[in-house]
C-alpha cells in the first residue's frame, strides 16, 4: 500500500510540474544538412542540441515546411544528428523544433537547404563548381573553383564571365589556360595582380575577371552554359559586402540559378583560422588549391571502410608526421600525431570525411568514407 501511495504522489508531482511548465525549450542551433548516399535518398542532419528549465525530450524534423519525423532527445550530448532516407527530389529544406515533457515547443533552428541532381549515383558532385568568390579590398579580389567529382578535369570546356552593375548580358569572359587538368580534390583560384590575401594559393592571374564588386554577378560556365552563378543577370542588387568571403554551401554546387541562401558569409575581419588553406561554410569543406607534389604519394584502403582501421600507403619512402581528419562542414574530428601507416577510425560516425596527411611540411587531402 505504500509504495502505490509513494507512486501515485511522484505521478502527481510530477503532473504538476508537467502542468506548470510553460517555458519552451531554447531553438536548437548550427543545423547542417548532408548529402550521404543518393541511391537511397539519405541526408544526414545534424545539430547542437536545445537546454530546458526541466528537460528536453524530443526534436521534431521538418523537411520543405512539413513535419517529417520526431526524434528523441539523448541525453548527455550537446550534438545530436538522424538519418533520412527516402528523399529522392531535387531540392530540400530542413529545420529541427525541440519540445519539452510539457510539449512547450522552441523556436525552429536555423534552415538548411540542400539541392542535387537525382540522376548521380555518388555522393560527390559530377561536376566543377563555383566554390568562393573573396570580395575583399580594390586588391583582394578571388574567384574559385572546386572539384570533388572523383576524377580529374580538363577546363577547356569551361569558363567564368561577369556582368557588372545590372548589365543585362555577360561583358568579359575569363578562359582558363588551355589543357590545364584541374585534379580532384584540388581548386583554381584567381586572383589580382595587387592582391596579398591569399595570394601564395593563387593559380592564376586576371584583374579583368576579379573586377568586381557588390552588384556585380559572376557565372561559371561549361560549353557556353550557366551551370552556376553568384548573382543573377540584370539584377543590380547589392549581393556581397566588403570584406566579406562567400563560399558556396553543398546543397548549391549544382544550380544554375542564384540563391543567396546557398551560400555562407565570411567576415575577413573574424579570425578564422587557416582560412588560406580550407573555408567552413554551413555544409562544405572547401579546399583551395596548393602545390602538392606529394598528392600521388599516398593511397589509403580500405576506402569506403566500415572498419576502425585505416592503413596509409606511402610511397617513395614518404614519412607522415601528422593525420588530422575534418568533417564536411571543416569541423577536425580527429588527430594523430607521430603516426604510423595506420588511423583508428573507429571513434567516426557513417559519412563522409576529409583525411589530410602532414610530410615534409607539406598537405595532401584524401576523401575518406566511414560505412
Amino acid at each position: 500500500m505504500k509504495k502505490i501511495t509513494l507512486t501515485l504522489l511522484f505521478v502527481f508531482i510530477t503532473f504538476i510540474s508537467f502542468s506548470q511548465d510553460t517555458e519552451a525549450p531554447t531553438a536548437p542551433t548550427n543545423l547542417n544538412a548532408i548529402f550521404y548516399q543518393n541511391d537511397n535518398g539519405t541526408n544526414i542532419l545534424y545539430w547542437n542540441n536545445a537546454t530546458d528549465n526541466v528537460a528536453v525530450t524530443a526534436y521534431d524534423i521538418y523537411v520543405n515546411d512539413n513535419f517529417h519525423i520526431t526524434v528523441p532527445h539523448l541525453d548527455g550530448q550537446s550534438q545530436q544528428d538522424v538519418l533520412i532516407e527516402g528523399l529522392f527530389g531535387l531540392s530540400y529544406c530542413f529545420y529541427v523544433v525541440a519540445r519539452d515533457a510539457a510539449q512547450n515547443t522552441s523556436e525552429t533552428s536555423n534552415t538548411d537547404c540542400f539541392h542535387r541532381n537525382p540522376s548521380t549515383s555518388d555522393q560527390f558532385p559530377d561536376d566543377l563548381y563555383l566554390s568562393a568568390i573573396v570580395n575583399g579590398d580594390s586588391n583582394n579580389k578571388i574567384i574559385e573553383i572546386s572539384n570533388l567529382t572523383d576524377i580529374n578535369a580538363n577546363l577547356d570546356n569551361y569558363s567564368i564571365k561577369i556582368s557588372r552593375d545590372g548589365n543585362a548580358t555577360w561583358q568579359d569572359t575569363y578562359t582558363f589556360p588551355s589543357g590545364h587538368i584541374l585534379n580532384d580534390l584540388d581548386a583554381f583560384v584567381i586572383g589580382r595582380s595587387t592582391g596579398t590575401f591569399c595570394a601564395d594559393e593563387y593559380d592564376v592571374i586576371d584583374d579583368i575577371i576579379t573586377d568586381f564588386d557588390g552588384n556585380d554577378v559572376i557565372g561559371f560556365f561549361k560549353n557556353d552554359v550557366l551551370i552556376q552563378s553568384y548573382g543573377t543577370l540584370g539584377d543590380s542588387s547589392v549581393i556581397m559586402n566588403a570584406n566579406t568571403a562567400y563560399t558556396v554551401n553543398t546543397g548549391a554546387i549544382e544550380l544554375n540559378y542564384f540563391d543567396i541562401n546557398f551560400w555562407t558569409e565570411m567576415d575577413l575581419a573574424t579570425p578564422l583560422g587557416s582560412i588560406c588553406y580550407y573555408y567552413i561554410g554551413t555544409t562544405e569543406f572547401i579546399v583551395l588549391s596548393t602545390e602538392d607534389n606529394t598528392q600521388n604519394s599516398f593511397s589509403i584502403y580500405p576506402n569506403p571502410t566500415n572498419g576502425d582501421i585505416v592503413t596509409i600507403d606511402t610511397k617513395n619512402n614518404v614519412e607522415i608526421t601528422a593525420v588530422k581528419v575534418f568533417d564536411l562542414t571543416g569541423k577536425q574530428v580527429l588527430q594523430q600525431t607521430n603516426v604510423s601507416n595506420e588511423i583508428n577510425v573507429q571513434g567516426l560516425q557513417q559519412g563522409v570525411y576529409i583525411l589530410q596527411i602532414e610530410s615534409d611540411n607539406k598537405l595532401t587531402t584524401k576523401k575518406l568514407i566511414r560505412q
